[in-house]
């Protein structure tokens, strides 16, 4: 019975810290985020585009393999608690989707291989300058492109295990240069094909050049059961033009390396080098 009301008392425990502070109104659509989205991850609500070269099945390809995202996280509401800390509610959707264009049989193709939709709801914490967190709540479905299934000669269902629900807990914790995040999560659709558990960690890191101007270095490693605990990383360095409200446009060179992150390739060797430019305009 005390196993069963532990996680009714965890909630209960959570909640009564964030009781709002009467002196201090609630904010409405309050501008930034208290917990600074993690942009490296390939699957982050945030808009953003690459060109790449890819091997597949640690085969070169000769091609070339280009991936988008569009969406934004955003925070509804957000209040202050006992302690001072801060709190907010929000909402995140994004797409993330992929082409490859290479020659098959003499003749150039550009084909659209699949997009992923993703929808949340987040819970983000920050006690203060150094701690923050992220608790979140998310749907992801993925679709397959025509002119994928007609290239593979796909003519009737075929299992998903893109189409899931998953809780997940990301803890960062911010010095003034550099930033280290980690945490934990898990597939929780209660009638699923997916394995369960999943992990996450990384850093970035942001050198000072002008006042509108850092080098960045960093990297975001997935660790998924259902890829047998293979981690996916996603590596870049480059520049990013400072914005207000920690907004940041990133200019990088970046690296893949693991399962596809993305739909129909989730169980396939795949690395990808190229460029990219990454934005969250929240």
């Amino acid at each position: 019975m005390q196993k069963a009301l532990l996680p009714f008392m965890l909630i209960v425990s959570l909640f009564s810290h964030a009781i709002g502070n009467d002196s201090i109104p609630n904010q409405f659509l309050p501008d930034g985020l208290l917990f600074k989205p993690v942009f490296l991850d390939p699957n982050q609500a945030n808009i953003s585009g690459s060109i790449n070269g890819y091997w597949k099945d640690k085969q070169p390809i000769n091609g070339q393999y280009a991936t988008y995202a569009l969406g934004a996280s955003k925070s509804l509401i957000r209040w202050v608690g006992k302690e001072n800390r801060r709190y907010e509610w929000g909402m995140d959707l994004g797409a993330t989707g992929q082409f490859e264009w290479k020659t098959v049989d003499t003749v150039l193709q550009l084909n659209f291989i699949n997009v992923d939709f993703k929808v949340s709801s987040f819970l983000n914490i920050k006690w203060n300058e150094k701690h923050s967190m992220r608790i979140r709540m998310y749907h992801t479905s993925s679709h397959t492109g025509d002119d994928y299934m007609i290239r593979n000669g796909i003519r009737s269902f075929i299992p998903n295990y893109v189409n899931y629900e998953q809780l997940d807990i990301l803890h960062s914790v911010n010095y003034k240069y550099f930033r280290f995040y980690y945490g934990l999560g898990a597939n929780v659709r209660g009638i699923t094909i997916r394995k369960r558990a999943f992990m996450e960690l990384g850093f970035e890191t942001h050198i000072p050049m002008t006042k509108r101007l850092d080098f960045f270095v960093g990297s975001n490693c997935k660790i998924w059961e259902q890829n047998s605990f293979v981690p996916g990383i996603n590596s870049a360095m480059g520049i990013a033009f400072k914005g207000e409200h920690d907004r940041r446009l990133y200019m990088v060179i970046h690296y893949y390396q693991g399962k596809s992150p993305f739909s129909q390739y989730q169980f396939t060797d795949l690395r990808w080098l190229g460029v990219a430019a990454y934005f969250s305009p929240y």
